[in-house]
């Protein structure tokens, strides 16, 4: 059963690239099952309304009976994660399940699972799927793991919680790939020696997207209570994946830089951490979550209305549906503060860190968002990729249309695409900047999935 709480549920979703003549979808989601059920539906790792009706009679009759720490008679809301293979049929129905991987064992309430982003360089013989996971710990406190939870493994004598990101043997805090023969693999489930790591020390790369041409992961690394990041995975496949030096983002030990600014006070105590991060790397961008983000070209635009600040959609736009110097720009958006932003290309393309704008922000006298939890590319006016934009508050996809350099300082404005997303557009509709983001079978595949999984 897909558990739908808080910062958990169906957070990972992406179509087989041959799709429709690849009748796949892949799924990746919060379940309230035990890492080694097999059973569909159960058996339960806590009650649910449904099993349990006292607990909490006004909740959805499918909500766990549970909360982010012990409650008596109900207890902490451990979960955990699995990747579906899904097969459509052609009426765009599942007829056949298959799970991938299973793990991300998870005893908070926030930074479980995260994205799913196909990946093909052809040139150079790269077909698969990047999957990416949190570190599934405690995000209010310092979590080194917890004896009385069945996350907790107790062969392994080093700390766990947060730790388990700089771990090899767990999923926690990674971006994994799945080279294509695995994500096709008849039968399913992966052994250790179809997959690899290729990032860890993660805390939530909730989102992330792959340069078009140099092929280096963008990653948005939603932080604790101290640092956001924008982290660069150069291109792993380069040289050939070596899992014997793994890059290695630094949580929970570093975030923000290894300094003693970017030294995660939490947990300074705990010896692994004062010791050198093994093939540690700085990201790309950090800025804290109080006040401006200094490196913006305007630093007072974008300031939090409260503390906070959370990485939630990063996306490169890989056409020139906004003209020829916006091609693989790439733009990502912070869901606390409400701001879609972009970097300004380098001379080769790549996008420069140091030079962030703003493309769409709110005055914060006037904020009340949007949350965007994702950005992504799609099919826009006259058939070229454009932007589109996932907001949270009112669970609506919005596209963003070019419109150069007013003066509140945006460069996009966002317009609603109006429900039903399955409907082919009409011919007046096919001419104008607002279109389905998927095509019908598309949009089609992902509600009966959405309908049958939850």
């Amino acid at each position: 059963m897909i558990v739908y709480r808080v910062d958990r549920g169906l957070l990972g979703f992406a179509l087989h690239p041959d799709y429709p003549q690849q009748r796949y979808a892949f799924a990746l989601m919060s379940v309230n099952m035990a890492v080694d059920s097999d059973a569909p539906n159960g058996p339960l790792l806590h009650p649910t309304v449904e099993t349990m009706p006292e607990c909490a009679p006004t909740l959805n009759p499918r909500s766990e009976c549970c909360v982010s720490g012990d409650t008596p008679g109900l207890g902490s809301c451990e979960v955990t994660g699995r990747l579906y293979r899904l097969r459509l049929n052609a009426n765009n129905e599942v007829d056949e399940e298959t799970t991938l991987l299973r793990g991300w064992c998870h005893s908070g309430s926030s930074h479980h699972i995260g994205d799913l982003v196909f990946h093909r360089d052809t040139a150079n013989g790269v077909d698969g799927l990047y999957v990416s996971g949190g570190d599934g710990a405690k995000h209010l406190a310092a979590d080194t793991g917890d004896a009385g939870s069945i996350c907790q493994n107790p062969e392994d004598p080093r700390p766990q919680g947060s730790f388990r990101s700089q771990w090899d043997e767990y999923l926690d805090g990674k971006i994994l790939w799945l080279p294509m023969p695995s994500v096709m693999k008849a039968g399913g489930e992966l052994t250790r020696s179809e997959y690899r790591i290729v990032a860890k020390g993660l805390r939530n790369p909730f989102r992330m997207a792959v340069h078009p041409t140099n092929h280096d992961i963008y990653v948005g690394d939603v932080g604790s209570m101290i640092y956001e990041e924008v982290n660069v995975v150069r291109n792993p496949h380069q040289d050939g994946i070596d899992e014997s030096a793994i890059p290695n983002y630094g949580w929970p030990c570093i975030e923000g830089g290894d300094s003693t600014r970017g030294r995660n006070s939490f947990f300074t105590g705990i010896e692994y951490c004062q010791n050198p991060i093994p093939n540690y790397v700085a990201p790309g961008l950090f800025y804290g979550r109080t006040g401006p983000i200094q490196t913006l070209e305007v630093p007072e635009q974008c300031e939090p209305t409260n503390p906070g600040g959370s990485p939630g959609g990063i996306a490169f736009l890989t056409s020139d549906a906004f003209g020829d110097d916006w091609k693989n720009v790439l733009f990502w958006a912070d869901s606390t503060r409400g701001c879609v932003f972009y970097f300004q290309k380098d001379a080769d393309g790549t996008p420069d860190m140091t030079s962030l704008h703003t493309a769409f922000y709110t005055p914060q006298a006037e904020r009340t968002g949007p949350r965007v939890v994702d950005l992504t590319v799609g099919r826009g006016a006259n058939d070229q990729n454009t932007l589109y934009m996932l907001v949270y508050e009112t669970s609506s996809v919005q596209t963003l249309t070019f419109v150069g350099d007013p003066n509140n300082g945006n460069i996009v404005e966002s317009k609603r695409v109006p429900p039903p997303l399955v409907e082919k557009p009409s011919e007046e509709e096919s001419s104008s900047s607002i279109r389905p983001i998927v095509d019908t079978a598309a949009a089609v595949a992902a509600v009966a999935i959405g309908g049958l999984l939850v």
